[in-house]
């Protein structure tokens, strides 16, 4: 998954006394991998288990369609064209790319020129990239 992705053109990257002309292009981004194991589940109780915790999670409280079973008509009729599966996680890699290389200052005026572009996802990535922590060094 890659949420708040954003490209940032060479001249806005720029390095503060660089000629813009001259700049890195980039994006910034935030995204996660996960490794997992797969297990299939086909076991009609199994898959009721499954569906019951999905649908307690979407489903307002008062529903009667939380707890889905083996015994109920529509339910009996669908569960052969479920497949439910368990994932196990087993590694998880992530990545935070928001000018955490730049100074506040340079973060400060990317995030104005991207409020001035205002694209799809300028917003959002603008907020990032503003709640950095300043750099350190």
């Amino acid at each position: 998954m890659v949420a708040d992705y954003v490209y940032v053109p060479a001249a806005i990257n720029a390095n503060p006394g660089d000629d813009p002309k001259l700049g890195v292009p980039t994006s910034y981004y935030a995204a996660v991998q996960a490794e997992v194991d797969v297990e299939i589940v086909d076991d009609p109780v199994a898959k009721a288990a499954i569906l019951a915790r999905q649908l307690s999670h979407f489903e307002p409280a008062d529903s009667q369609r939380v707890t889905p079973g083996v015994d109920v008509e529509s339910d009996v009729r669908l569960m052969p064209r479920i497949r439910g599966l368990r994932l196990t996680i087993t590694g998880v890699n992530a990545k935070f790319k928001f000018g955490g290389n730049k100074t506040q200052v340079h973060r400060a005026e990317i995030a104005t020129a991207l409020r001035t572009r205002n694209g799809p996802r300028d917003a959002a990535a603008r907020r990032r990239l503003l709640n950095r922590l300043p750099r350190t060094d």
